[in-house]
Order: structure tokens, then sequence, then C-alpha cells
């Protein structure tokens, strides 16, 4: 497990860590600095939790779980089990941390989370697994959403076939977040000069390209197509052809997570944006 995390400078002026009680603010940056394993993921111990955060306090399981409770309920933490271990995973944690090295975890993730790991072996090998890609939570945007207890907490749910169009999978929440949705789909066929599919798995695939952006984006319209624009020149540069948004998804993670100061945008995660806060 790697030794060093990273906080967010303006963590203090974030309105969700401001409205914490003084424990429960130390508990949600123990959990990423000193419990949390390289993937966000740690066993569902009240003891244990307070035994590594609160060591010197006189804090009780009762604190802790009415603690953990409120983080879950605000959807900073996935609390669920897997072959009879009560689990947590740390929603954003590739939103939090960009390392350049990451072990595996002994935990099972939760439902629709991709890991990712580099790491020595034997021999000095390097294994990596997943590491090009983006971290997180993924295809919850495409499955329904599961119970609480069996596995991950999941907002999002699969949009059906309606009056003879289809419903992109987006997350079903805020009309806003879905006219951003429109929006982008818009942008690519009109800007992007991308041809929309006339067909349902092609434009499933589509849809759920644009999704992956806008997670990456927290369905920020104007910060979406700003990406894309940079992506789709990038890729020019490079001769690369970029056949669906789908092709997008990995170049606008690497600069969210490391180019956005370009656009006069900081990093989510690397410094302080009301938007995107731990």
């Amino acid at each position: 497990m790697a030794n060093r995390r990273m906080i967010s400078a303006g963590i203090f002026e974030d309105e969700f860590t401001g409205q914490l009680t003084l424990l429960e603010r130390v508990l949600w940056i123990g959990l990423i600095t000193s419990v949390a394993d390289d993937q966000g993921r740690l066993y569902d111990s009240t003891a244990l939790i307070r035994a590594r955060i609160f060591l010197y306090d006189d804090i009780n399981d009762d604190q802790v779980e009415t603690a953990l409770e409120k983080l879950a309920q605000a959807n900073k933490i996935i609390r669920y089990k897997s072959t009879g271990k009560n689990l947590i995973q740390i929603v954003k944690w590739w939103v939090y941390q960009t390392p350049s090295w990451a072990s595996a975890s002994k935990y099972a993730a939760p439902d629709n989370w991709v890991d990712r790991s580099k790491y020595h072996t034997t021999g000095n090998k390097v294994v990596t697994e997943n590491w090009d890609k983006v971290g997180g939570l993924h295809s919850e945007l495409h499955s329904k959403q599961p119970t609480s207890v069996d596995s991950a907490i999941n907002d999002y749910e699969v949009n059906v076939k309606e009056e003879g169009e289809f419903k992109p999978n987006i997350p079903p929440v805020t009309k806003a977040q879905i006219a951003v949705h429109k929006s982008i789909e818009g942008y690519f066929v009109n800007v992007v000069k991308m041809k929309k599919p006339n067909n349902k798995k092609a434009y499933d695939e589509w849809t759920d390209g644009i999704a992956d952006i806008l997670v990456l984006t927290d369905f920020d319209d104007k910060r979406t197509k700003e990406l894309i624009e940079m992506s789709v020149k990038e890729a020019d540069k490079d001769g690369l052809t970029i056949v669906s948004p789908k092709s997008l998804v990995k170049m606008i993670g690497a600069i969210v997570s490391s180019d956005a100061r370009k656009i006069n945008r900081k990093p989510a995660g690397t410094e302080f944006d009301p938007n995107e806060v731990l």
C-alpha cells in the first residue's frame, strides 16, 4: 500500500466538508489517508476504523458508525457485502488519487467498479491491470440499481426504448443532466461532425460513451465541450480517427487528471473546485 495520499488543498472550503462535524471531517480524511488501500477500499469494521483513525481519542463505535452512514448517504462511500465481508469503497477514489503505482486490493470490488493496478512482482516484473483506463464506477450507467447489501449503491438505471426512440443511458436524476446529455450529443453531430448510429446496439454504445464522458466532467456542458475539442485536436495531431464518443473517454480522463489547466480549470481532486470536492 502506498504511504502517500492526495487531499484537495481546498477541502476545508468545501460546502460538504464544512457541514460535517469535526469527528465526521477527521473520519472522512482518515479513511482516505490512513485506512483505504491503493484501490480506495477497506474492511467495514467500526472498531478497526476507530482504532486506525481515533487511536488517541475518546470516540466510540456508535459515533464512527453514525459518521460512516452519513458519508454513505452523501454518496461519498459505498457500503457493500462480498464473500461474507462487509466492505467500503470510496466512490471517487480515482478522481482524488493519481499515483504512479498502486497495489491490487485483497478485497473484492463492488459491482461495476474498475480497479487500476501497477506494481512489482517476482523478478522485479511490473504487473499492470487497467492502468491505461479510467478507474472507478463505470457500467453503473447501464445496470439496474442493486440493493445496498448485496452490491454497490447505484444511482443509475437503464432507460428503456419508448415511443420509437432510444433514450440515452444517463442518470435520470435531473432534467438538467438529461439536457446536458442531449446538448453533447448534438455537439458530436453538428460540431465534431460525427454521424449518429441508426441501430440500437451502436446507438447504445454511442450514448454510453457520452454518459462516461459526462461522469468525468460532472455533467458540466461547457467543460465537456472544451475537453472534447481538445481531445479531437490531439487525435488529429496524432493521425487518429475518432469514430465514437467512447473513443474519447480515455483521452478526456487523462486530461481531467493531468492537463485540465490548459483550459483554465484545475483538475478535480488536486485543487479546490466547488463542483468536484472530497
